[in-house]
């Protein structure tokens, strides 16, 4: 292999890996996570592997031949004895790589009948560049058949199964903990898979970019626009579509402990509190029962102080109305120890049976709260347009230890084909809006 470009420490770290099953490589643009991982870490597991047969996949053959085979210092600049046959040859008939007498067969997952017909054994090392947008069946299928899987990806709409399924098993090692972002770390939690690590890359990490080279790439991305957020910072979130698109972690997120130190030396003082309930039972979808407690302070800020969701989908034993009354009620006098007191909380209006339970319990327990049904006249888009105002002019501040409603806002977002929200995404939101509706006016800078 020649040499044609410095590395950074943590990519000679990544090179020099050993010992793992599966690495996915997620960041910005222009971070060199193609080439460095193609290229070199890839090809030297090829190297390595007692494996004849092994796959390197991106959309099409074609992108692949451009981006990762042919490019400057793609694979075949890297490595002067690797060998590309972009229509195959009368041994092989898929294009392939030869290389140190091993095969490296060059598939599109966008065509399902072409790589079903290439999926027929067991493979030493598999490549898949931007796996984020590839098939996830395809994805599913090669994962079982490899020694060793290394995947690229550009951040991307966190809803995706890529993430829950594959990204999100993968852990970061110690050393570079501190280079992925909060966001990112708070959703790298599914069940860990043995070997499966995970790399944030920046174009800082990019030995070959001078500081020149950085800022405009910096400066290609209009500051808060999702392009930046996914292309520039890294982070996650649909690239167009998204409702709250204003919403930055690092300006409208709060520590828990630093609130409350504000509100023993009385520099804070909550004027009210509010909570909102937002049902579904199903136990066949990924809906939630979302309970949220939010505060409004001396400076007309809306903060966003607890929350609970429940998913049916994950229980052996579904949550009923019932139950859910009582598990409401425990909420609630949580949140007024640690906070105060919300006598008039406000309830889902399309879930009459919960209202029932909820004054049920009410009558054979006398608790202190008033439930309501929420006020439903005020429409969702006009509800949107005050959460984006209180957004853009830091009066909406939302708890760092509120993960789904984090991910929430990360996700909302327009129908394609209509000016309307999507109906997924939107449990927490909802709830937060019942418990904001009643105090609009008392929230936000006139």
């Amino acid at each position: 292999m020649t040499n044609k470009f410095p590395l950074s420490q943590k990519y000679i770290d990544f090179i020099n890996t050993t010992n793992v099953r599966a690495e996915f490589l997620e960041g910005t643009t222009a971070s060199g996570k193609t080439t460095v991982g193609a290229g070199v870490k890839f090809m030297r597991m090829v190297s390595a592997s007692p494996k004849k047969f092994h796959i390197l996949a991106s959309k099409t053959t074609g992108t692949a031949e451009k981006n990762i085979i042919s490019q400057d210092n793609g694979i075949l600049d890297l490595h002067r004895n690797a060998q590309y046959f972009g229509n195959g040859d009368k041994e092989y008939k898929l294009p392939h790589i030869k290389f140190e007498n091993k095969i490296i067969f060059v598939l599109g997952y966008d065509n399902q009948d072409k790589w079903l017909n290439a999926l027929g054994g067991q493979y030493g090392c598999v490549f898949i560049d931007e796996i984020n947008t590839a098939n996830i069946e395809f994805v599913r299928e090669i994962s079982t058949r490899n020694d060793y899987l290394l995947a690229t990806l550009n951040p991307d709409d966190a809803e995706l199964p890529i993430y829950k399924e594959f990204v999100n098993c993968s852990r970061p090692f110690r050393k570079y903990l501190a280079d992925v972002p909060e966001s990112i770390l708070a959703e790298l939690t599914e069940p860990e898979k043995s070997g499966w690590k995970y790399w944030f890359f920046s174009f800082r990490d990019n030995a070959s970019l001078t500081p020149e080279d950085i800022q405009r790439k910096i400066d290609s991305a209009p500051v808060g626009t999702k392009l930046y957020k996914n292309k520039i910072q890294g982070l996650r979130g649909r690239a167009t579509g998204l409702i709250f698109g204003n919403f930055d972690r690092k300006q409208h997120c709060f520590q828990e402990g630093g609130l409350q130190l504000q509100i023993e030396k009385s520099e804070l003082k909550f004027m009210q509190f509010s909570a909102g309930l937002d049902t579904s039972y199903s136990a066949k979808s990924a809906d939630t029962m979302a309970m949220t407690f939010i505060g409004i302070d001396n400076n007309a800020r809306l903060l966003l102080l607890e929350e609970e969701v429940i998913q049916n989908a994950e229980l052996k034993i579904p949550v009923s109305p019932s139950d859910l009354a009582v598990r409401f009620v425990d909420f609630l006098e949580r949140c007024r120890q640690k906070w105060g007191f919300a006598r008039d909380v406000y309830i889902d209006s399309a879930d009459q049976a919960t209202m029932t339970e909820l004054n049920k319990y009410k009558r054979t327990s006398g608790c202190l709260y008033n439930f309501i049904n929420s006020y439903k006249k005020l429409k969702i888009i006009d509800r949107i347009h005050l959460q984006s105002g209180w957004i853009a002019s830091g009066c909406y501040l939302v708890n760092e230890t509120c993960q789904h409603h984090l991910h929430e806002l990360n996700c909302y977002a327009w129908k394609e084909d209509k000016s309307e929200p999507e109906d997924k995404n939107d449990h927490t939101i909802n709830s937060v809006q019942y418990a904001f509706i009643p105090y609009k006016d008392k929230i936000g800078k006139r």
